[in-house]
Formats: C-alpha cells, sequence, structure tokens
C-alpha cells in the first residue's frame, strides 16, 4: 500500500525483510537469534498455530529475543465448546498468564464464528478472538 519496496538479508536461518524501521521474518521462529533485542512484535498467527505442548516453549523463545521495555500485540482464539482441532488453536486468557516475563492486557475481544464456518459446523456455539497488549516484564 505504501508501495515500498524491501529489501531481503539473511539472519542466519531465518530470511529478513525490511523497508525503513520495520523489519519481518521469515523461518523457524525457534531458531531465531536476533543481533539486538526486539523492541516490537505481532504475533497474528504464529501461537494460534502450535499445539499445546509447543506453546509454552514459543512464550519462553517469545521473552527471551525481547527487549526489557519491549511490548507488541498477539491475537488470540477461544470458542465454546472446544472441539476444534485447529489449527487455529484455541488459547486461553489462563494459558497467557501463565506465561514467565509477559504481561497481557485484553484491548479488544469480538464474535467472529461467522467468519469460520467450519467451526460451527463442527459443533462451536461462540468463537471470540481477542487483541493482546504484550508487555515484557
Amino acid at each position: 500500500e505504501a508501495e515500498r519496496v524491501p529489501t531481503q538479508r539473511s539472519h542466519g536461518e531465518l530470511t529478513g525483510w525490511a523497508s525503513g524501521p520495520i523489519e519481518l521474518f521469515e523461518g523457524d521462529f525457534f531458531a531465531f537469534e536476533p543481533e539486538l533485542p526486539l523492541s516490537l512484535f505481532y504475533d497474528r498467527a504464529a501461537l494460534v498455530a502450535l499445539p499445546e505442548a509447543m506453546r509454552r516453549p514459543y512464550l519462553v523463545k517469545l521473552r527471551s529475543v525481547l527487549a526489557d521495555t519491549a511490548c507488541g500485540l498477539l491475537v488470540s482464539f477461544e470458542s465454546d465448546p472446544v472441539r476444534y482441532d485447529g489449527p487455529p488453536f484455541d488459547v486461553t486468557e489462563a494459558e497467557l498468564r501463565q506465561a514467565a516475563g509477559l504481561d497481557f492486557e485484553l484491548l479488544e475481544q469480538r464474535e467472529v464464528l461467522a467468519s469460520h464456518p467450519r467451526r460451527a459446523e463442527q459443533g462451536t456455539n461462540a468463537l471470540h478472538e481477542s487483541v493482546w497488549r504484550v508487555q515484557a516484564c
């Protein structure tokens, strides 16, 4: 939209795409070792793509690459009843609040079942999309 053409560079096993002060990283997040701690981040679909057993390690890794003053946005889903074998997987507020070194503040929650017909077909009565402000602590 801004008609910017990103430059590409290697970050170990990851590829970085940069334009101005913003850089996006592509690759295995668990192999990510940034040159400097990150001050900002946006997780639209990474955490919810992971099965439950991988989410705690993901949050530990996320905290390890963040600056002490870092903040970001994270989007999660939670349904009632939980019958959908994702991804996207449901991530509960309780699960987020157990993450060491990260503080979660709910900014917005909205009903989105109408835009996920497969979940409705499988018996889900409600699907909430939540946007969280995440602060390193």
